[in-house]
């Protein structure tokens, strides 16, 4: 029988004193790669100001506060207000949340806990693989290598900028509970390897992806095989039980993510994807805080830093060492470690030719060759989310750690004076690594702080709020300030994807008029804001004033000005808003359509209610069920299609935007009808025919509008104030109107009505709309396009009248009457 070992004795055992050494080295370590962040903990965040390091801190923040005075909002997050899930939308950060939430509730302080949890992430990578190996190898000195590797290598230190990438710890750990199953453990070793997985995908998808590979390879093959080899379905039942029942808490996170992925259509393009992959060559280009190679990053440039993936020099010559050593077999590393080695490499493989992106590519120009990794991201779901590819290749990274942990393995088990020899090796091995990767001082700033409005913030009713104007650039900045101040959700706000809705409440809260503050009030008051927060030096002068008289009138309750700030409590809303599609007055854009074609009509939607508009349930991405009916009634062709509603309309309000649709084979007169969530959106009488449209001949001749005006005929303004000019332009032309020859604009004059009628053009104030071309890529006969942007006011008071219609740049206006509008201008004090 084994004697017990006493605590004395396992004080005075080599390996204990090794481990606590290795555990001060990696925290020094840690220190020393993240200085001078720990100069200034409770005021400094790396990096920059107003970047992800401080959108990280407010999420773990909200996640912390939220998680249990109000749990049921923990998903909804704290920015995107409306989007049904923000935290969808980012990495959760789950795995973290306990070691940042621990210090935060021990210091009271969010920043100490952040920089405190930030410098421990390094050595916690470490120590975990410092872990997975030694359970792997037996060898601690093999064990520190392949930690320094994993936790401070030059590629893991690429991607430390963004916090999220720090909390890997849980990689090794799925390779150290899949050793422990291949070498004889049961269904706890397999649930807990399961387990490491989903905590992983919940810290950080795209790490989870990563983690989910390791598992795929080396968890599950040595599952497999013990329950073959064993003949034991006993232990294989157990087996899927313990994976089953760790599974199960995680289901409902994978369903929120894909469902706020499907509610947003938030798929990557492939463009994209390949603009985030890597060439071979960027393999050589190193990150710009490493020492010792500044030449050899200008010799191999990048278009983004992401792009840069050097793995160094000495953890692949450590790698390599793993390598033939590995697949040598027992005679070299005493233990049978070639089939795990084999799975080692084709991870590492995966990793880099994943990285690659979609299709091949040089001199950042791809080619038509495909890669692997296109058919991941055509057919597996997941993967159309991942954006910067590049960042596979941290599994090259992990896979080289280990490789080089058994590499050392093997050289330091035939050193004479075993272990005295290993350890020294070891250490110098692991220095090596180290002085390679030795980074410049991080870069770190002072978090902006303005604590009157924080100070305000905490006095507001609390609820829903928005910052004006919607700037990505201060974004970060606002969601801190609300965070700390416990304010908020904000509307506003910033992540690995920009909500598509936030564009919306960009336009709606600029280029304001007084005439305008009525609906937007209203509009504001249904989308449940309470509060709105004025930043007047980052407003015109025209927008200073919408908001003051907002501010001003019966539509607040409250308005404080707080040094640059105006911070207005709205009014609770009068009653319910309107909320079916029904109550909308909808249209698409086209009359006549090619047959059997695909195209991007205009969708132009308007609220004629005398209250807001809310779309029901929420604003995400709707289907639209489509179908194309014949006279006689019945459905020629039916399809399916997406449109974007707005997330509130005020009384009067417009709303445009495109809708893609397929065409029928047959010609004939239809009737267009699209529904969506079961009630009729729109019912439109269209054409279907061949189309010959004639091609551009270099002037206006022959082309031609029907132009509808949408907004009001007729206003009256004060100078130089914006009023909002709508125009829906059908072509009836017998020319495309395409952007790529013809530069289509929407444009208008002026013309000052005099004493006695007659009229004196003002060309000063002409001005122009530019079509999107980029989205609809031309206009042909029959379809239309609704020109949207505003007038503003001449300087001096009179009576005016503005003629609009469209023009090619430069070569001549379409021949159609254009449409009038009639401006008084009164004085600014009237």
């Amino acid at each position: 029988m084994r004697d017990r070992l006493t605590s004395a004795a396992v004080m005075r055992r080599p390996g204990w004193f090794f481990d606590a050494g290795v555990a001060l080295l990696y925290l020094a370590v840690a220190l020393a790669f993240t200085y001078p962040l720990w100069l200034d903990p409770t005021t400094h965040i790396a990096y920059k100001p107003s970047g992800d390091q401080l959108w990280v801190l407010s999420l773990l923040e909200w996640m912390r506060t939220s998680l249990f005075s109000r749990p049921d909002e923990f998903f909804v997050g704290n920015f995107y207000f409306g989007s049904g899930g923000a935290m969808y939308g980012s990495h959760l950060m789950l795995g973290i949340l306990p070691i940042y939430g621990l210090i935060a509730w021990i210091t009271q302080s969010p920043v100490l806990a952040y920089s405190l949890t930030h410098i421990s992430a390094y050595a916690l990578n470490a120590g975990a693989m410092y872990a997975a190996v030694f359970v792997l190898t037996g060898s601690r000195p093999s064990a520190l290598l392949a930690g320094a590797i994993f936790a401070f290598g030059p590629l893991q230190l690429a991607y430390s900028n963004h916090f999220q990438f720090l909390g890997a710890w849980w990689l090794p750990l799925v390779l150290l509970f899949g050793i422990r199953v291949w070498r004889g453990g049961g269904w706890l070793d397999f649930g807990l390897a399961t387990l490491m997985v989903w905590v992983q995908f919940t810290t950080n998808a795209h790490l989870g992806v990563l983690a989910g590979m390791v598992y795929a390879a080396v968890v599950v093959p040595s599952a497999v095989y013990r329950v073959a080899s064993e003949r034991n379905i006993r232990l294989g039942l157990g087996m899927v039980v313990a994976g089953s029942v760790v599974t199960a808490p995680f289901v409902p996170i994978v369903q929120g993510y894909l469902g706020f992925s499907d509610a947003w259509r938030l798929d990557r393009d492939i463009t994209e994807v390949q603009f985030w992959s890597v060439q071979l060559r960027d393999y050589l280009s190193p990150n710009g805080r490493l020492q010792w190679y500044g030449s050899l990053m200008e010799r191999f440039p990048v278009p983004r830093g992401e792009h840069r993936v050097f793995p160094g020099f000495v953890p692949p010559l450590f790698a390599a060492v793993g390598l033939v050593a590995g697949l040598a077999g027992r005679r070299v590393t005493g233990k049978g470690l070639r089939s795990l080695t084999l799975l080692l490499v084709m991870l590492a493989f995966a990793g880099v030719l994943f990285s690659l992106g979609t299709h091949w590519k040089r001199h950042e120009v791809a080619s038509d060759i495909a890669l692997p990794y296109l058919q991941l991201f055509e057919h597996v779901p997941g993967f159309q989310g991942i954006r910067v590819v590049a960042r596979f290749s941290l599994l090259a990274n992990f896979a080289a750690a280990v490789l080089a942990g058994i590499g050392m393995y093997a050289v330091t088990r035939h050193l004479p004076r075993r272990w005295a020899a290993a350890a020294l090796v070891g250490v110098a091995a692991t220095a090596l690594v180290l002085i390679e990767a030795f980074p410049r001082p991080l870069n770190t700033f002072a978090i902006p702080t303005d604590p009157p409005l924080r100070a305000a913030l905490r006095e507001t009713k609390p609820g829903p709020m928005i910052f004006v104007p919607v700037l990505q650039d201060d974004e970060v900045w606002r969601l801190w300030m609300a965070t700390e101040a416990g304010a908020g959700p904000i509307v506003n706000g910033y992540s690995g994807h920009i909500w598509k809705q936030y564009w919306f409440f960009s336009d709606l809260t600029r280029n304001l008029s007084r005439s305008d503050v009525p609906g937007l009030a209203a509009g504001l008051q249904a989308y449940g804001i309470r509060a709105v927060a004025v930043d007047l030096n980052q407003v015109s002068d025209e927008d200073r004033t919408a908001w003051t008289t907002l501010a001003e009138g019966p539509w607040a309750v409250d308005a404080r000005r707080v040094e640059r700030h105006l911070l207005i409590t709205l009014a609770e809303p009068g009653g319910p808003p309107a909320d079916r599609w029904t109550d909308l007055d909808t249209t698409l854009l086209a009359d006549v359509v090619d047959l059997a074609a695909g195209f991007t009509g205009m969708l132009v939607t308007r609220n004629p209610n005398s209250i807001a508009w809310v779309p029901p349930g929420d604003s995400r991405v709707r289907r639209v069920e489509v179908a194309w009916v014949r006279a006689d009634g019945s459905v020629e062709a039916e399809h399916e299609s997406h449109f974007l509603p707005p997330p509130l309309l005020g009384p009067g309000q417009l709303y445009t935007t495109p809708m893609r649709l397929f065409t029928p084979p047959e010609p004939g007169n239809y009737v267009l009808r699209a529904s969506t969530d079961g009630d009729l959106l729109f019912e439109r009488n269209v054409l279907v025919t061949r189309l010959e449209p004639l091609a551009y001949q270099g002037s206006a001749r022959g082309m031609a509008a029907g132009l509808t005006l949408r907004s009001p005929a007729s206003v009256t303004l004060a100078p130089r104030e914006l009023a909002p000019l709508h125009v829906d332009a059908m072509n009836i032309g017998q020319t495309t109107w395409d952007p790529a020859v013809a530069n289509v604009r929407f444009g208008w004059r002026w013309w000052k009505i005099n004493d006695d009628g007659s009229e004196t053009e003002q060309p000063q104030y002409e001005d122009r709309i530019v079509m999107l071309g980029h989205v609809y890529y031309g206009i042909p006969p029959g379809r239309g396009y609704a020109f949207a942007g505003r007038l503003q006011a001449p300087d001096q008071p009179g009576r005016y009248v503005v003629r609009a219609s469209l023009l090619v740049e430069l070569v001549g206006w379409f021949s159609n009457d254009p449409v009038e509008i009639e401006v008084i201008v009164k004085p600014a004090d009237e």
